[in-house]
């Protein structure tokens, strides 16, 4: 059985809770991370073993073809991410800031 590759875009605390909840389905397989902070991204992939760190979305889809994306970003920044996401045929989860 394929896995599901799973990508996400930022590496705060909503994605660490995807994270969490998706790494208890052996089906899945997480891919890669992009985010603005470097340093917090390389701790987010290396807390879940992300095998990609890349620098903007463009990369993350080319590097991983991630089958699912998950964006989790501040509500600033949502829009021009979705925008950006929205450019690839991946399945897109969007963490809806509150």
């Amino acid at each position: 059985m394929r896995k599901i590759k799973i990508a996400f875009i930022g590496s705060g605390y909503m994605a660490s809770e995807h994270a969490k909840a998706f790494q208890a389905f052996e089906e899945t397989e997480f891919v890669g991370v992009c985010g603005r902070t470097r340093k917090k991204v390389e701790i987010f992939a290396n807390d879940y073993r992300m095998p990609e760190i890349c620098p903007n979305v463009d990369d993350l889809y080319y590097k991983t073809r991630a089958d699912l994306v998950i964006i989790c970003v501040p509500e600033l920044s949502l829009n021009e991410v979705a925008k950006a996401a929205f450019k690839f045929p991946w399945t897109i989860l969007m963490e809806k800031p509150s």
